[in-house]
């Protein structure tokens, strides 16, 4: 991040990080905080990475550069965070900034009670994402046709038979799921269920069991993953990803800006 060490200007933007206690280390420049009470935020100005490319996106510019950028400024978010030298830190939406440095101020107060809450809950904690898929078996030629039933009652009956195999097959992945979840918790995580992706959708033969996100003692990954490995062999044939640790996103209560700032982008 090639940005400026010097203080910041009354009016200037300001690009937001993540919230701290007041008491915690001052970070390595180009980083700093802004303290209010028991809380700090650490805050740069925008990162030139960022500031090219919300200039590229206003400009309509989606190509390969605009990429380049997003990769450079998420990059530049993350080591920022990964660098503060706290045991809780409670991460910030990428893109938030504020009008001027003294808004942060501000934010603290209008945010005081839910960011505390944040802090403890995930104070020498992280995340962990999980996606679980199992295979799907690969058709063994075309679809026969139903042979028309004989008779309305016959009709009822097939349809009735079809919607309870649909049922049977969405409890037995519930149960699975179910039982994923139950194993994590086990291993010392707390669970936040996760929608399905455009990306889990775009890889053929294979259908998402479960997508989670789990925040547990940065000392579990290997509790974590032996728990993925045992939830895995009693599916059978289920497959998983853990990836991480990461800050806790997931598990940090969504900041109210009101009119003192919001996502750049």
């Amino acid at each position: 991040m090639t940005v400026s060490a010097a203080p910041l200007p009354e009016t200037a933007p300001v690009y937001l990080y993540a919230v701290v206690a007041a008491d915690c280390e001052d970070p390595m420049p180009p980083l700093r905080l802004i303290r209010r009470g028991d809380l700090a935020v650490a805050i740069s100005p925008p990162p030139s990475p960022f500031v090219e490319l919300a200039a590229q996106l206003k400009e309509g510019g989606t190509g390969g550069e605009g990429l380049s950028h997003l990769e450079e400024a998420l990059m530049a978010h993350e080591g920022a965070i990964e660098g503060l030298r706290s045991s809780s830190v409670a991460p910030l939406r990428f893109g938030t900034t504020v009008a001027s440095s003294a808004d942060v101020a501000l934010l603290l107060e209008l945010n005081a009670d839910s960011l505390r809450h944040s802090l403890a809950r995930v104070a020498g904690r992280a995340e962990w994402s999980v996606r679980v898929f199992t295979e799907e078996p690969a058709p063994a030629g075309p679809p026969e046709e139903p042979s028309a039933p004989r008779s309305g009652r016959a009709y009822l009956e097939r349809r009735r038979r079809e919607r309870s195999l649909v049922d049977e097959e969405r409890h037995r992945r519930e149960e699975a799921a179910a039982a994923i979840e139950s194993r994590l918790q086990d291993a010392g995580a707390e669970l936040a269920v996760l929608p399905e992706s455009a990306g889990d959708r775009e890889v053929e033969g294979r259908s998402l069991l479960l997508a989670c996100v789990c925040l547990a003692p940065r000392e579990a990954e290997e509790r974590l993953v032996a728990a993925l490995e045992e939830a895995v062999k009693a599916t059978g044939d289920a497959r998983a990803e853990l990836t991480g640790p990461w800050p806790p996103y997931h598990f940090v209560s969504p900041l109210r800006l009101d009119d003192q700032g919001g996502p750049l982008l």
